[in-house]
């Protein structure tokens, strides 16, 4: 169950916080709304790191830092410069099909489930960027 919630409450906090900050980008340097959202952003992962069962070594945590900061330098820098909705649905996708092709790759391969849902993604791109 907790890893559900934890989902659920990651997907509604990464929502609000590419949409905020693609157009704080707009206005502001992207350097400076990426620095004020990572600082931001730090006490409840911290927490969540802290209490959830499993807790990452010093190494996972410095590169799970490493890839969100440069991971939300750039998103910020794209959301700042084009149209927010390829933006955000390039943002999405990418993550999602690394995460799944990693599994195919290190496990007997994806499940026709996850196949539709990347299949479904790819479309929401196509469609967002038309």
């Amino acid at each position: 169950m907790f890893p559900i919630m934890l989902a659920a409450v990651s997907a509604v906090a990464f929502g609000r916080a590419d949409f905020s900050g693609g157009k704080a980008s707009r206005r502001a340097d992207p350097v400076a709304v990426t620095v004020v959202s990572q600082l931001l952003s730090v006490p409840l992962p911290l927490l969540l790191v802290l209490v959830a069962p499993g807790t990452p070594s010093t190494v996972d945590l410095a590169w799970g830092l490493g890839a969100g900061v440069a991971a939300n330098a750039l998103y910020l820098a794209a959301a700042g410069r084009g149209h927010l909705s390829v933006v955000a649905a390039i943002a999405a996708l990418y993550p999602a099909s690394t995460v799944l092709l990693a599994l195919a790759v290190d496990r007997e391969g994806l499940r026709p489930v996850q196949l539709a849902g990347l299949g479904f993604a790819a479309d929401a791109l196509v469609l967002a960027s038309i």
